[in-house]
């Protein structure tokens, strides 16, 4: 029997009654077996606007409620505004999703709560979602004993085209590849991801 996967993009919700962001397309959200999406930012009552960025994202927390309407059965949440309003903001917006039965995965204590897959299973089936920004404040990278993001580092290198003296203000070719150690941390993310879709 086939089953019926939707994944959604960037989902901000900012309104006085949150489920009405999804009127148009709810039906067609629950409606599928698996609706996996990116939180992009908390669901929270709590925090503070992190000093060095110019703009900071928060939706107040009744806003998750619009992700339960709809029928979200997980979440990433490793993001560039998922931390606009510190730790505190990122914990209540997982407590929220934990509370309505969301899975989640891109976030947490440390780094194998934040690198953990998010795993959904219904009908016999299992799917197993990881999430990653490369996007990020440095100190949002979760540590092996402290709270963040799941990242992906990248080195970012810049060349110039062939053309570049007969073409003068040519842009340059931008480069970028994954830290080693990030990409192998990956390679390992999805094993051990696959092993538990597979055991549990």
């Amino acid at each position: 029997m086939s089953q019926t996967l939707l994944l959604v993009g960037d989902v901000f919700v900012q309104r006085d009654d949150p489920p009405s962001v999804f009127q148009h397309v709810r039906d067609l959200l629950k409606n599928a077996d698996f609706t996996l999406g990116n939180l992009e930012g908390s669901t929270s009552d709590s925090g503070a606007p992190w000093s060095i960025k110019e703009t900071n994202w928060r939706a107040d927390a009744r806003q998750v409620k619009a992700l339960s309407s709809a029928g979200f059965d997980a979440v990433n949440v490793a993001n560039n505004h998922m931390l606009d309003f510190g730790h505190s903001a990122l914990f209540e917006t997982l407590g929220l999703l934990d509370n309505l039965g969301i899975k989640h995965t891109g976030g947490g204590r440390n780094k194998n709560e934040a690198h953990a897959p998010a795993i959904v299973e219904k009908g016999g089936t299992k799917v197993a979602m990881l999430g990653y920004t490369s996007v990020f404040i440095p100190e949002w990278a979760a540590t092996d004993d402290g709270p963040g993001l799941a990242v992906m580092r990248a080195h970012t290198s810049y060349e110039a085209p062939s053309r570049v003296f007969e073409v003068p203000g040519t842009p340059p070719i931008v480069r970028t590849r994954l830290f080693s150690e990030d990409k192998a941390r990956l390679t390992a993310d999805i094993a051990a991801a696959r092993k538990r879709g597979s055991s549990d």
